[in-house]
């Protein structure tokens, strides 16, 4: 519905869907608000044809879910670190907003998806640790690289 009243407005500039924009969600925010969750998650796992999205979603959330475990986990573990998780997860969030606001799917998210995979692998490990199976399997914490 809202989409089709944009359609309405045409796309003759940019500086009228500003304002539009802005009516929408002065008329309709819960409407509003949930096309914009909508673009925000779709930049996770949407193809341009629609393709296997259920799928993609399904396989994307192995590493999104811990990723951000794993950024909340370094954040207080790794204070010494602070600045450098910043800078990643800015990275993150920058290819997410241009993502979103220019074509949500998937593949403008591919650039970062090495930090979300690096900060998942933070989780995995922190899960692994916790519950000691390093030693259960004949390693110590000790002889991993860090």
């Amino acid at each position: 519905l809202l989409l089709e009243r944009l359609k309405t407005v045409g796309e003759s500039s940019v500086d009228s869907i500003y304002p539009y924009a802005i009516g929408e969600f002065a008329k309709h925010p819960l409407m509003f608000m949930k096309i914009i969750i909508l673009l925000l998650a779709r930049a996770w796992y949407a193809t341009y044809m629609m393709w296997w999205e259920d799928k993609i979603l399904l396989f994307q959330s192995f590493y999104l879910i811990p990723a951000i475990s794993g950024i909340i986990y370094g954040i207080k573990r790794h204070k010494d670190k602070l600045l450098e998780i910043i800078f990643l997860i800015s990275v993150i969030f920058f290819f997410w907003g241009m993502a979103s606001l220019f074509g949500p799917i998937l593949r403008y998210m591919v650039p970062v998806m090495g930090f979300v995979v690096a900060f998942s692998a933070v989780a995995w490990d922190a899960l692994i640790n916790k519950f000691n199976f390093y030693g259960k399997i004949g390693l110590n914490s000790n002889s991993l690289p860090e």
